[in-house]
């Protein structure tokens, strides 16, 4: 009965998301041969209200080239739209459009800020000491 209300919880957008977002990684993995493609992750996924467009978060090595890796991935989102209606049983496949996700890069960002704040606290504070 405990989990019958956590599937409750977990909607059916977030299932069939998740399911997407599954699927499509091996799609890209197995069958995409894009070179400009490279080494992606996808990350993430949201799906509209009414099923009917799926936007695919990706990341990418630090060396990879996000901006082509998204090119050769909404080129090939018909194909890949195809294979994921041949291996999911919706009655309808969403469009699918492919971004960046940039959660890394923000962390990555507030990291590098509040070692900056840290170095120049730690300054100001030897500074201080030095002065008394």
């Amino acid at each position: 009965m405990g989990q019958e209300m956590g599937i409750k919880d977990y909607s059916r957008s977030e299932r069939v998301a998740d399911q997407i977002q599954r699927e499509v990684a091996e799609i890209i993995a197995q069958e995409l041969e894009d070179p400009r493609i490279g080494r992606v992750t996808v990350s993430g996924s949201s799906l509209s209200k009414d099923l009917s467009n799926a936007t695919l978060y990706i990341t990418m090595p630090a060396d990879g080239d996000v901006q082509r890796a998204l090119e050769g991935l909404n080129r090939a989102s018909g194909f890949v739209r195809r294979r994921l209606g041949q291996r999911v049983r919706m009655r309808y496949v969403p469009r699918l459009r492919f971004a960046h996700d940039e959660t890394l890069d923000r962390a990555t960002r507030v990291g590098e800020l509040i070692d900056a704040a840290i170095r120049t606290d730690n300054d100001s504070t030897d500074r201080t000491r030095e002065d008394s």
